[in-house]
């Protein structure tokens, strides 16, 4: 079942709720990132480019990132300009496996001195997910 959106009774686009995601086969993950209290005004972050999705039981099928949305791309930097300030980032990727029940989020650490990394993400049945990074 479709849901029209209209003005003037004039249909504009039809969605598809639940399915939207998945029909366009991307994974969406929604971050939270905190900056860290031990650097002068909180320091930086930024996202590399080769940040990827994994199965821990295939390390050979990764899943590449294919968007990321209010976070730099590295070289580039996001400064913030206090202790414990809030980024919140989407990333969008590969659309998982169907045989994948768990995954991995993983982040290049050559681009600086620390990669993000989070271990055992619960697959779902949307395709979109929050997690805290950092």
């Amino acid at each position: 079942m479709s849901l029209l959106i209209s003005t003037d009774n004039e249909p504009l686009v039809a969605l598809r709720p639940k399915s939207f995601i998945s029909e366009f086969s991307a994974t969406i993950i929604h971050c939270s990132y905190y900056s860290k209290p031990y650097y002068k005004n909180g320091g930086w972050v930024c996202i590399a480019v080769t940040t990827y999705l994994i199965n821990k039981n295939e390390y050979r099928n990764r899943l590449q990132l294919l968007h990321a949305i209010n976070i730099p791309i590295a070289p580039d930097k996001h400064f913030f300009r206090r202790n414990s300030e809030l980024l919140r980032f989407t990333l969008m990727f590969e659309k998982l496996p169907y045989h994948w029940t768990t995954f991995n989020l993983c982040e290049d650490p050559k681009v600086g001195k620390h990669g993000f990394f989070v271990n055992n993400i619960q697959k779902n049945n949307t395709g979109v997910y929050r997690i805290i990074v950092g």
